[in-house]
């Protein structure tokens, strides 16, 4: 039995032998690092088996760890999750988590994240706090990347960092990607990753439709039904966080902002950003600057 506390957060568990096996590399990480959306600071693999837990009573860590072999629980949101190969658990911040290996042998890859607007990212992603477990049906690729950040991450080089977030965010967008096509219809999965791969350039509900092959008339019934908005609201909605994203964490002049958010007109911008927030662009900025949002 283990139970200490570290960097303030109470961690209880079990060891068994000499296992957990961590094989884990910690990220270099600069000043400029720590004020991106969200960061990397471990990754790697480690290895378990019957009998290892942990409790974090109040947990200070947000991780995704995918299973490649054995069998987890994981109790989270006081609800419990039976874990198998090729699922990703995520372990949430604020919650009480516990998990635990139930088989002989399991074998998991770690990512370790954190940052300023990492909740935020996950909110927009549909991958928050409600999101304890993602299935993977064809976890090649997934994997692949999980792989890619282990091995960057233990190159033990800053300069990789812009990679190592990159290549991180592209594991969220493949989750949300994964839990969408689960939760709703296929055409509309469809056009939800169209209009994702669109967003920060100009295009038309004309244009969404045709690339989802389907009517105008269809696209605004499948909104309404499973996402209770219409397109239009669904895009500007996805535009204003990415700009508040940008707005919070650099000096980009407001023009540049609404353009980077797939606007081409920054008034246009100006007047949405201000509908969906209740603050122009550069009294977010100037409150963010403060520390009063």
């Amino acid at each position: 039995m283990i139970s200490r506390i570290i960097d303030g957060e109470i961690l209880n568990g079990c060891n068994v032998g000499t296992y957990p096996r961590h094989h884990f590399s910690r990220v270099l990480l600069r000043d400029v690092d720590r004020t991106c959306p969200f960061y990397v600071t471990f990754a790697g693999d480690d290895e378990n088996n019957r009998g290892f837990w942990r409790h974090r009573p109040n947990s200070r860590t947000f991780s995704l760890e995918l299973l490649v072999s054995g069998e987890f629980l994981l109790t989270q949101n006081e609800k419990t999750f039976h874990c198998h190969p090729w699922d990703v658990f995520i372990v949430h911040k604020e919650r009480d988590v516990r998990f635990e290996c139930i088989s002989d042998y399991a074998f998991k890859r770690t990512i370790i994240m954190d940052g300023p607007m990492l909740y935020f990212i996950l909110s927009a992603l549909g991958l928050d706090q409600r999101t304890c477990v993602v299935r993977l049906s064809n976890p090649e690729r997934v994997d692949a990347l999980f792989q890619k950040v282990g091995t960057l991450c233990a190159k033990q080089d800053a300069g990789l960092n812009n990679t190592i977030f990159s290549t991180a965010y592209e594991i969220l967008l493949e989750l949300q990607q994964i839990r969408l096509r689960r939760e709703i219809p296929e055409k509309l999965a469809v056009v939800l990753e169209l209009l994702e791969k669109s967003l920060l350039h100009p295009f038309s509900i004309e244009d969404l439709a045709k690339g989802g092959r389907i009517s105008e008339r269809t696209l605004f019934h499948l909104f309404a039904r499973h996402l209770n908005t219409t397109p239009l609201q669904y895009i500007t909605e996805r535009r204003i966080s990415y700009a508040k994203l940008l707005l919070r964490n650099y000096d980009t002049l407001i023009k540049t902002v609404a353009y980077e958010c797939g606007y081409s007109d920054a008034h246009y911008f100006s007047r949405d950003f201000k509908k969906q927030t209740g603050f122009t662009p550069v009294e977010y900025r100037n409150r963010c600057q403060r520390g009063e949002i």
